[in-house]
C-alpha cells in the first residue's frame, strides 16, 4: 500500500477542454422553430477552433460537422440527438437534449466524432480539479465581486447581506492563511501539522 501525497486533480478530463452545445444559448438566438438551421463556432484567443451547422426538427436536432482524424483524413461527423419535453409547475415545458445514455441534459459536448453529455465524457468541471487553496481564491473573488468598491456597502444591499459577506471574506481569508502555512509547512519544511 502506497504512502503520502498523490495529487490526482488532473486525471479526469475538463469540461473546458470540451466544446459545449447549451439549450440556453440556442434558445436566446432563438434557433429552436422546428425548421430553422444555422451554425456555430468557437473561438478561443480571438481564433476560430471549431464550427458545426445545426438543423432543428421538432423532435430532434441534427449536427453536422467535419473533423480530421489522426491520418489527417476529414471525416464528415452527421449526428442526431433528440429532444425530449418535461413539463413546468406553472404551464408550458422546458426542452431537454436526450443524450444516448438516457440522461436529460441541457448542455451536451463535443469531441472529436462524439457528441455526449459530460457523464459520458466521464467529464469533470473545472472548480472540480481545484485544490483546497484554490478553491478559497475562488470563493473569496466571488465575494469581491458582489462588494466591489473596496468593502463599502453597494447601493441597495441590505447591511445585514453586507455585514455576511464581510464576515465571510474575512473567515475564508484567515482559512486560506491557515491552510496555506500547513501546506508550506508541509512541503518546504517537512513538518506534518495535518497530523
Amino acid at each position: 500500500m502506497g504512502r503520502g501525497w498523490y495529487d490526482r486533480r488532473n486525471t479526469k478530463t475538463s469540461t473546458e477542454d470540451l466544446l459545449c452545445i447549451r439549450l440556453a444559448d440556442l434558445q436566446k438566438l432563438k434557433c429552436l422553430t422546428p425548421g430553422r438551421s444555422g451554425g456555430l463556432q468557437w473561438i478561443r484567443e480571438g481564433e476560430k477552433i471549431a464550427s458545426i451547422r445545426f438543423t432543428v426538427a421538432d423532435s430532434f436536432i441534427r449536427f453536422r460537422y467535419v473533423v480530421g482524424d489522426k491520418g489527417d483524413n476529414q471525416i464528415t461527423v452527421d449526428e442526431t440527438i433528440p429532444f425530449t419535453l418535461t413539463p413546468c409547475n406553472y404551464g408550458g415545458h422546458r426542452r431537454w437534449f436526450c443524450c444516448n445514455c438516457g440522461r436529460k441534459v441541457a448542455t451536451m459536448f463535443i469531441h472529436r466524432q462524439t457528441i455526449a453529455c459530460r457523464h459520458c465524457f466521464n467529464a469533470v468541471y473545472p472548480s472540480q480539479r481545484e485544490d483546497k487553496i484554490l478553491r478559497y481564491w475562488r470563493k473569496i473573488n466571488k465575494l469581491e465581486d458582489k462588494l466591489k468598491d473596496n468593502h463599502y456597502r453597494p447601493k441597495g444591499m441590505h447591511i445585514k447581506t453586507f455585514e455576511w459577506i464581510n464576515d465571510e471574506w474575512v473567515r475564508l481569508n484567515v482559512e486560506r492563511e491557515e491552510l496555506f502555512g500547513l501546506e508550506y509547512d508541509r512541503r518546504f519544511t517537512g513538518k506534518d501539522k495535518w497530523l
